[in-house]
């Protein structure tokens, strides 16, 4: 059936008026990852100051309509993120200007904020040698300390660790497919990579023992079987409903700031907004999450999802039919036609996923 455009749908209000550098969240891309992958780009002393100016720059315009709408709490408190961000501009310029020497010697621990003193360890790595090393060992005491927790039975601790695992090893793997020469005069030597990998029998069959003591994808999607077939995720429509599932489920613990704050934040997407409220994935709740997917789909794609690639091969078979004795359609009942099967069929995943998904 053809999909009639609805007046004033809430999707295609909040991209028009999206602030990208106000999102707390990386929009949704189609690729798993991109050629910029391979060389992210680094954080250096002059982004890191043009990153706070131009924060202070927001809060500031913030501010002044806070003010305007008769809001003075807020039009403070907006002062003095201003001010704050300011100052931080300010103290990296005068890092950005000491001499190599000094620079050496800084330690970032003084950082009240942790974030800010990995990035001054980032920015200053084309100076220094020992900035690897003093993120190693930041990474070290954290894996520790989570370790710790998570062997004294705190729940929240064993899934950061998992999470962490997952992260780091899932970042090397990427980068040891496409550019294997930043590894291999260390790998070579090695009997053993992440997730116990290795040519040695033991080993392998030590990993194999270790995945069946863990229970390791018995509750995931990769082991849903529907209509007596096993489910694939290489399937593109089922490949395509997964990872919008990931991201609804990465950036719904960030989305709760609207149960709080929701009249500082009116220009985000208005589907971020439901995501606080999502009940979690389920045979119940898949078309809600289901129509959160499609309204993120369509805000990427500018409001034709018919005009992308990876979505126009769903639904290319619907711009083929026509009624008999009918006119030949126009592209506009083309298009439409594409999108309602584009809908269709990603909705039909997701009540798949969800069917077979405890």
């Amino acid at each position: 059936m053809k999909e009639k455009p609805k007046a004033g749908r809430k999707s295609q209000v909040a991209c028009n008026k999206r602030e990208q550098a106000r999102m707390p969240f990386e929009p949704f891309r189609f690729e798993r990852w991109t050629d910029a992958d391979l060389h992210p780009p680094l954080v250096t002393m002059e982004s890191k100051i043009a990153e706070f100016r131009e924060a202070a720059k927001r809060e500031t315009a913030e501010s002044l309509e806070r003010k305007a709408l008769s809001k003075p709490e807020q039009a403070l408190r907006c002062n003095e993120m201003a001010k704050e961000n300011r100052v931080k501009a300010a103290k990296w310029r005068k890092l950005a200007a000491l001499p190599e020497a000094k620079t050496e010697g800084l330690d970032w621990r003084c950082y009240e904020n942790l974030a800010e003193g990995v990035d001054f360890l980032i920015a200053r790595s084309g100076r220094s040698d020992s900035a690897s090393m003093y993120l190693s060992m930041l990474i070290g005491h954290a894996l520790r300390g989570l370790h710790a927790l998570a062997a004294h039975e705190k729940p929240s601790a064993s899934t950061f660790l998992v999470d962490r695992l997952l992260e780091g090893v899932r970042r090397f793997e990427f980068l040891a497919s496409h550019r294997p020469e930043l590894f291999t005069q260390y790998t070579r030597r090695l009997a053993v990579i992440p997730a116990t990998i290795s040519r040695q029998k033991e080993n392998a069959e030590e990993c194999a023992q270790l995945m069946v003591k863990l229970q390791v994808s018995t509750n995931s999607l990769f082991s849903i079987a529907a209509k007596g077939k096993q489910w694939r995720e290489s399937t593109p429509v089922n490949g395509l409903a997964v990872r919008l599932v990931r991201y609804i489920e990465n950036n719904r613990w960030q989305s709760s700031i609207y149960l709080s704050h929701p009249e500082l934040y009116a220009n985000w997407p208005e589907w971020f907004q439901r995501l606080a409220r999502l009940k979690d994935f389920g045979a119940g709740t898949w078309d809600k999450w289901a129509e959160v997917a499609w309204a993120i789909l369509f805000e990427v794609t500018k409001g034709k999802p018919q005009e992308h690639p990876d979505l126009q091969a769903l639904g290319k078979s619907a711009a083929k039919k026509q009624p008999k004795d009918c006119k030949p359609l126009g592209e506009l009942s083309k298009a439409a036609n594409v999108r309602a099967k584009i809908k269709e069929r990603l909705l039909e995943a997701f009540e798949t996923i969800a069917g077979n998904f405890d």
